[in-house]
């Protein structure tokens, strides 16, 4: 596919056939400005024939292997003994020809039998639509990229589209996209081409003309951005969520909190963030200083902002920290500051992972809903695509506090 750049690993999977797991191989590489295609691939689309042993010629034999091509229609026809009419008819899954059961499940037979699948570029430029949907998600700038949690919140979104009644019909693409990319309009543009919609990851403040502007060539639901844009979208109450953390921490008897966003105000989700945050503390007749709050990228990052708000004049006593990296990044400055976790300060993380669900002693949570947001996203956008969405929709979900050690001492 010659426009999209980087292509680093090409995944099979079928959203709703493979035993449910939902599950993306540990194996996956993606990296900047890649995409991953994931696609119904059968499983014998390229058999392994036997080579007969050859006489020594004293000339080297690279060819081990023969591959046959991917079948057409036309041979399925010749396979299955019938019009080219009648496969058609069967494989388009049109349910509005009338073919006898006998006949529907023979052809099927020999379709998977051969390792037939559609093309899904061909079908695009027949009826202008694909049933490809695209997740756009961003690609991290930091020393220490997260592929293990990444591929866990890969997996998270896949379950939960497949959990959806319409992820039989549909196949995903994931195109990861770099913010700080001057030509991320032309990239989405090219990347989106045939797709039948798109599911928008964490849009920043700047590209919201962006947003609009692509809105209006597909249809696109936004994550984490409730209400912002007059453009669909699902979103964790991410004002509830922190609300509901600041609150903890300060009846835990916490007085002067921080809080730590990655990249700041950059993301609309962390603009609701700092807002509750904010409103929470003067709700308790408290004041908010600039110094108490600070945001990062990576661990080095989060370290020396953690070290600021506990080395500081007005040392915190509690704090609300982004997750993996950013969250070790604190519990480094925590230990280096020779303070202890759940007495001298109590922490909460934003968003549970594997790495917050196994530390010991353990840390509280504010725990999202990520299965529950992808299949939200993904029948939203199902509904707008088919025409049944008359103006923006905004669906928001809320979170749960998880609490241990961290704030309960």
């Amino acid at each position: 596919m010659s426009t999209v750049c980087g292509v680093k690993w090409l995944l099979s999977l079928q959203l709703a056939a493979n035993q449910g797991s939902g599950q993306v191989p540990s194996g996956a590489l993606i990296t900047q400005r890649s995409l991953v295609w994931i696609a119904p691939l059968p499983a014998n689309r390229y058999e392994v024939k036997p080579v007969t042993p050859k006489k020594p010629t004293g000339k080297k034999d690279t060819k081990t292997l023969q591959f046959r091509v991917r079948p057409t229609l036309k041979d399925i026809a010749a396979y299955a003994g019938v019009s080219y009419s009648t496969v058609a008819r069967i494989l388009s899954k049109n349910g509005k020809y009338s073919v006898s059961k006998e006949m529907r499940e023979h052809v099927l037979d020999v379709a998977r039998k051969y390792g037939y699948s559609t093309n899904p570029f061909a079908r695009y430029m027949r009826n202008n639509r694909s049933h490809i949907i695209g997740i756009s998600g961003v690609v991290m700038h930091m020393p220490s990229e997260r592929p293990s949690s990444d591929r866990i919140e890969l997996n998270r979104r896949v379950r939960g589209i497949n959990s959806s009644f319409y992820a039989k019909d549909y196949n995903l693409m994931l195109l990861l996209r770099d913010e700080q990319d001057p030509d991320l309009e032309s990239r989405l543009i090219e990347g989106t081409a045939y797709l039948d919609g798109l599911i928008y990851v964490s849009p920043t403040v700047k590209h919201k003309a962006l947003l609009m502007r692509l809105s209006r060539r597909l249809p696109i639901v936004l994550e984490d951005t409730h209400g912002l844009m007059d453009i669909c979208s699902v979103s964790v109450d991410q004002y509830s969520a922190v609300d509901s953390a600041s609150r903890l921490l300060l009846n835990r008897g916490c007085r002067r909190l921080g809080i730590i966003t990655h990249h700041g105000g950059e993301y609309y989700h962390n603009q609701v963030r700092l807002k509750a945050f904010k409103e929470t503390i003067q709700k308790f007749s408290l004041t908010v200083d600039a110094d108490q709050i600070a945001s990062c990228c990576g661990r080095q990052s989060s370290r020396a902002a953690a070290l600021r708000l506990l080395q500081g004049k007005k040392r915190v006593d509690g704090i609300i920290a982004p997750r993996d990296e950013e969250l070790l990044g604190v519990l480094d400055a925590i230990e280096e500051s020779n303070l202890v976790l759940g007495k001298d300060v109590r922490l909460i993380s934003i968003n549970e992972t594997e790495v917050s669900r196994h530390m010991k002693p353990g840390i509280s949570v504010i725990r999202f809903p990520a299965e529950l947001v992808a299949r939200e996203a993904f029948e939203l956008l199902i509904r707008l695509i088919q025409g049944q969405v008359q103006s923006p929709e905004h669906i928001l979900l809320p979170a749960t506090i998880v609490e241990r050690q961290s704030t309960t001492g």
